[in-house]
């Protein structure tokens, strides 16, 4: 439609410099400059619907009078049919999570993925996918597939993923799927998804098995599991910690032992003697009024009685 309003005032402003001097009454210069701003607006018009300027991680889609084109527009400035609508759909990387926020009330629609397992458990799958459009089949989407991203999402990814995530948990274990055959159970969901899609033009760049949410009974059984394995193990370093400290003592008294063996056998009545009377010279010697009385024993050993006090 602007188009050809502009087409019409480029018309209208060749008429008006070619003959509005001739046809109308005024100034002739005035109605030449008139008739060159009506064309240069009129073609402004004209020239903005033949342009179309497509933004990066974006490809444009022609339709012309309802029917999608079969070529499409990539990022940067092109020249396009003035009568084509250019419908913008976004080919960069996306993000799209099925994610459970509140568990076992999942809608159809968005949150995570109850799934009911081969041993018959109904655990919750999060998940997160990264995809992109694909520029070359961006036109087949947008006719066959959908009209817009939240289209494509809501109507395309959401019923795929979650019909897929189902399929494929159910010849598993809710055991292989937590744990043992994680891996394998991500890599065949990302395969499934990938060949379904692909088709429509949507090119899967990873797919993420994120949580998996168990029955709040197994979680509670596997949680004391974990807990009494902590305890236990606490106990056991207790233990361990504990026959140490009996050894270093066991080391210790052994040594005390082996020392006081060593000093029995060495020690002398004489020896004795001499270490005393040393002892009683440094007291005799001090500034304290002292009474000895020496030990009576025959060889001159035992314990002094010391009087005295203070000066």
């Amino acid at each position: 439609m602007v188009f050809v309003v502009g087409i019409l005032g480029v018309l209208a402003g060749l008429g008006i410099f070619l003959f509005g001097g001739k046809v109308m009454k005024g100034d002739p210069k005035k109605t030449l400059v008139g008739g060159v701003i009506c064309i240069l607006i009129a073609g402004i018009m004209v020239l903005s619907q033949m342009i179309v300027i497509i933004d990066s991680g974006e490809v444009g889609v022609p339709v012309v009078f309802g029917k999608v084109q079969d070529n499409f527009y990539l990022s940067g400035l092109s020249f396009k049919n003035p009568f084509a609508e250019i419908i913008i759909y976004p080919t960069r990387l996306r993000e799209f999570s099925l994610t459970e926020e509140d568990a076992y009330s999942a809608s159809e629609k968005g949150g995570g993925v109850p799934v009911k397992t081969k041993d018959d458990l109904t655990i919750i799958i999060d998940s997160t996918m990264w995809y992109y459009v694909n520029s070359e089949k961006a036109g087949y989407v947008y006719a066959n597939v959908a009209k817009s991203i939240e289209d494509l999402e809501n109507g395309i990814l959401v019923p795929a993923i979650r019909t897929i995530i189902r399929d494929v948990c159910s010849q598993y274990t809710m055991k292989d799927i937590y744990s043992t055959y994680r891996e394998q159970v991500t890599a065949e969901i990302t395969s499934n998804i990938t060949s379904m899609l692909a088709s429509k033009g949507i090119i899967i760049d990873k797919f993420m098995l994120r949580n998996v949410i168990l029955p709040k009974s197994i979680d509670e059984a596997i949680q004391l599991k974990i807990q009494s394995q902590q305890e236990a193990e606490a106990m056991e370093y207790k233990k361990q910690k504990a026959m140490m400290e009996a050894e270093i003592k066991i080391v210790e008294a052994k040594g005390l032992a082996e020392a006081q063996k060593i000093i029995n056998s060495t020690l002398s009545a004489n020896y004795l003697q001499h270490e005393a009377i040393q002892a009683y010279q440094s007291l005799a010697n001090s500034d304290n009024t002292t009474f000895i009385i020496m030990p009576t024993s025959p060889n001159g050993v035992g314990l002094p009685i010391i009087l005295g006090q203070n000066k």
